[in-house]
């Protein structure tokens, strides 16, 4: 297994986890997942399990046909909570009603 940064830690809004929409501060990592010999697993079922707590996905993850994933890690909360900030659907509620 491997894991590289694929984008730099930032500020993220509207991210979609699931059916919750997320603000907050993060990085997005690519993991790569091999077998023994090296060899990429394309098509493997990975299952997340956090033990700090925190977010994460919420149904099973397919990695592509290099073997890997895209999975976030950082600081969300529910963006519809959040003093400042809109979901998408909100933005275009508002945007309808003027």
């Amino acid at each position: 297994m491997s894991v590289s940064v694929s984008r730099e830690p930032q500020s993220v809004q509207n991210l979609k986890l699931g059916d919750k929409t997320l603000t907050g501060v993060g990085a997005q990592l690519q993991i790569t997942l091999t077998d023994s010999s090296g060899k990429p697993l394309a098509g493997a079922s990975v299952t997340e399990s956090n033990k700090e707590g925190g977010l994460q996905n919420p149904g099973a993850i397919t990695t592509n046909s290099q073997g890997a994933f895209k999975d976030w890690v950082g600081k969300f909360g529910d963006a519809s909570k959040m003093a400042g900030t809109r979901t998408i659907a909100q933005t275009g509620k508002q945007l309808t009603q003027s």
